[in-house]
């Protein structure tokens, strides 16, 4: 399961001199199998429609006494991950969010997290969020949700991401992002604000 990390903290913590590894990995997989984008020896990886799917010796026998999710839980001897990625230019796995966290636009699926990354990493936000609403053009609307006392233009929140399809097409501006009692954003009160706004 991908859990995000803020690529400022990484930034900061390599300024400081300290190595940092990122790896990828859940129950499943009886942990990390993927070290900053690299796979442990026999472990395999396969991208099907932006969909990761793993294979090796690290994958469990299966969920006890529950045959039928055990069979859910693969493809064709692929373990289904439920995460979202793709293939870098330097040939590492990249983890852009979860299945659950996809946003379909206009028949192109954006995966939220990737984009939240992407502008927390380049406009002056204290957070960032970012959620479908139900538009009846494009089936779902990319809605950018900042705190911040500084808003930026739509156009320059839209400049910010890559690819160009993935771009929000509206921005709201809060004073502070709902929070659940665990500290985690919340995203179902999130998603009506965007909605509302």
């Amino acid at each position: 399961m991908a859990v995000r990390s803020d690529p400022s903290v990484r930034a900061d913590a390599e300024e400081a001199g300290i190595a940092v590894v990122q790896t990828y990995g859940m129950s499943e997989t009886c942990g990390g199998c993927v070290y900053d984008g690299v796979p442990l020896d026999g472990v395999e990886i396969r991208i099907d429609d932006g969909d990761v799917l793993l294979r090796g010796p690290v994958l469990f026998a299966g969920y006890e006494g529950e045959p039928e999710r055990t069979a859910a839980a693969f493809r064709d001897g692929w373990l289904v991950t439920n995460d979202v990625g793709h293939w870098a230019e330097d040939g590492r796995l990249r983890i852009d969010g979860r299945v659950d966290d996809m946003i379909i636009s206009g028949g192109v699926k954006v995966p939220a997290h990737a984009v939240a990354t992407q502008l927390a990493g380049s406009l002056s936000v204290r957070a960032v969020e970012v959620v479908g609403v139900p538009d009846p053009e494009w089936g779902e609307r990319v809605v950018a949700v900042l705190e911040t006392s500084h808003p930026p233009s739509l156009a320059t929140v839209r400049e910010a991401v890559e690819p160009r399809e993935w771009a929000p097409r509206a921005v709201v501006v809060v004073e502070r992002l709902p929070e659940l009692a665990n500290g985690k954003p919340d995203r179902v009160r999130i998603q009506e604000i965007a909605a509302d706004a």
